[in-house]
């Protein structure tokens, strides 16, 4: 993924990625600390509470993650809206096929 971004998206994907994980590894700490504290040692007994646990737990961690994905989705757009956005306003002042020439804010529109 960060090598069809080029090399000077290369430094920001890789950090975006490693931010993204690394914010995954304190959810799922932050769940394994409030797990442990509920249930104890690794005896049978916390096993099968965690099993449990874990059936019921099924459906909203699933949309937790669905909601993670989809704001993660929703980053990952904007980012590359942006990147759209500015590379089209860097290279305003060449024509390229397919693209429509931006309109001076002093000419009047042109009509064919």
């Amino acid at each position: 993924m960060i090598r069809s971004y080029g090399s000077a998206m290369q430094g920001f994907m890789g950090s975006y990625l490693e931010k993204n994980l690394a914010a995954f590894q304190q959810i799922q700490k932050a769940l394994q600390a409030q797990s442990q504290k509920m249930v104890g040692d690794n005896s049978r007994a916390s096993q099968e509470l965690w099993s449990q646990f874990m059936n019921l737990q099924g459906p909203a961690m699933q949309s937790l993650m669905q909601a993670y994905l989809e704001q993660s989705q929703k980053v990952f757009t904007q980012f590359q809206e942006q990147m759209q956005s500015q590379t089209r306003n860097l290279f305003s002042g060449f024509n390229f096929p397919g693209f429509p020439q931006p309109q001076n804010k002093n000419e009047p529109p042109k009509q064919s």
